[in-house]
């Protein structure tokens, strides 16, 4: 029952958020976001190859307490990561927004 509120708190701000998407997208965009700093870091962070590295790290850290198959804290990372990029592929094939280049 706890989790009620939070799921209700969480449909509203997607809500809010697909509102708000036609004014970021005209006002917010930058042409040249990879060409900075920052915009670099970014695109690296959503690097899967990072993500697992760093898991590994964590693994090694922990030494046998962290090699035990889906416990430590670095599989607990690395699966976050895929997953979550998994899911993030299969709903842009589900939903097929339109490209920011695309709208002309």
């Amino acid at each position: 029952m706890k989790a009620l509120p939070f799921a209700g708190l969480a449909a509203i701000a997607v809500v809010i958020a697909h509102l708000l998407d036609p004014y970021a997208f005209r006002y917010l965009r930058l042409e040249d976001i990879y060409g900075r700093d920052w915009g670099r870091m970014l695109r690296v962070l959503g690097f899967l190859p990072l993500w697992l590295v760093a898991g590994a790290a964590l693994v090694l850290q922990d030494g046998d307490r962290g090699r035990r198959l889906l416990r430590g804290r670095g599989a607990l990372l690395a699966a976050g990561a895929t997953l979550g990029g998994l899911t993030a592929e299969v709903l842009k094939l589900v939903f097929r927004r339109l490209r920011p280049g695309e709208l002309g």
